[in-house]
Formats: structure tokens, sequence, C-alpha cells
């Protein structure tokens, strides 16, 4: 049996051949997605009774940890000499107390917050944030341009949808190769749209 040519690149030299090998494309992307399909669902059973057993560990941690936190608490002048010390230090282990960061909270939401800090008076804690609008530079291309740095770009997105396939293969070229994507276009247009 003679060896199978071992070659990147396919030449398609017909639209019969194109047909060839967009059905291939086709049958591909399928077993693909079957295979990855079969794959989550083995992980799923994987992890079904890790992840069973890690609950009951769970379970068994959370009233342990609120007991000695309620020791804790109830015992600390004791525990940490006064406040001496923060950590209190067992032969099986230790616990302590630490502060977290400082952080604002507010009830309501940053754009209230922001209208009422503006309201007293303290707009030098409000925060603007600077940054290009690229949709005003698309907007003006030739002007745009003519800042140092900036160009406009725009490539071309090569797509092959197999007839029995609502998702189409991507390529897009990225520097001196081809990226492949398995996704669906219209879904990307959704997303830019959005």
């Amino acid at each position: 049996m003679p060896k199978a040519k071992t070659s990147r690149t396919t030449a398609i030299r017909s639209l019969k051949d194109a047909a060839r090998v967009v059905g291939k494309i086709g049958q591909l992307k399928r077993n693909l997605e079957r295979v990855t399909v079969q794959m989550n669902e083995k992980i799923e059973k994987i992890k079904q009774p890790y992840t069973e057993k890690a609950g009951g560990y769970i379970a068994e941690l959370e009233p342990l940890m609120e007991a000695m936190f309620r020791y804790a608490q109830g015992n600390r002048p004791q525990l940490t000499d006064n406040g001496e010390r923060q950590t209190v230090k067992l032969p099986t282990g230790s616990f302590y107390w630490r502060k977290t960061g400082k952080s604002v909270q507010f009830t309501g939401s940053d754009d209230e917050l922001v209208d009422l800090l503006k309201a007293l008076g303290l707009s030098d804690w409000v925060r603007v944030v600077e940054e290009p609008n690229r949709e005003r530079m698309l907007q003006e291309e030739e002007k745009a341009q003519a800042v140092a740095g900036v160009t406009i770009e725009q490539r071309e997105v090569f797509y092959v949808k197999p007839a029995a396939s609502m998702a189409a293969v991507t390529v897009t070229p990225e520097g001196d190769h081809l990226k492949i994507v398995p996704k669906d276009p219209r879904k990307q247009k959704d997303k830019k749209s959005a």
C-alpha cells in the first residue's frame, strides 16, 4: 500500500474539487464537534463523584468553621492577650484575625454616587477616564492617519460553511500564518454590532 502524501495544502483546481473539500471540511468539523461533546460528557462523569465527595467535605467544614469563629470571637480578649497578638497557635495549626484592605461601599449605583458627589461639591472624588475615541477616528480616517503611529486596518476573513453545518470555519491571516477558528460568522457580526 503506498504511503499517503503528507502535504499541508490540498490542490483545488475546479469547483468539483472545491465541493469535495468543503464536504470534507464539514465531515471533519462534525467529527470534531462529536468528539468534543463526548469529551465533555466523560469529563462531567469523571467530575461527578468528586464533586459529590467535595460537597460532603464542605458540608462538614462549614459548621466547624462557624463553631471556631464563635469560640474565637467569644474568647478573643483572652486568646489575643487583649489584642496584643492576632494569631493563636495550637499543636494542630493556628487561627487568626487579619484586616482586609479598606474599600468604599455605596448602597446605590456608581452613577448615583457620582451624581451625589458632584452635588456635594466633591467632584475631585470623581475619576474621569480618558481614552481614544476609535469610533470617531474611523469616521475621519484621513485625519486619524495623519497622527503619528496611527493606522486604519481592515482584514478580509475567509469562511467555509459546509451545507450540513450551521457554523462556518473562519480563516484569518495572522502574520505569516493562518489562524483557523471554527465559529459561526453570524454570531461574530452580532457581537460586533452589540
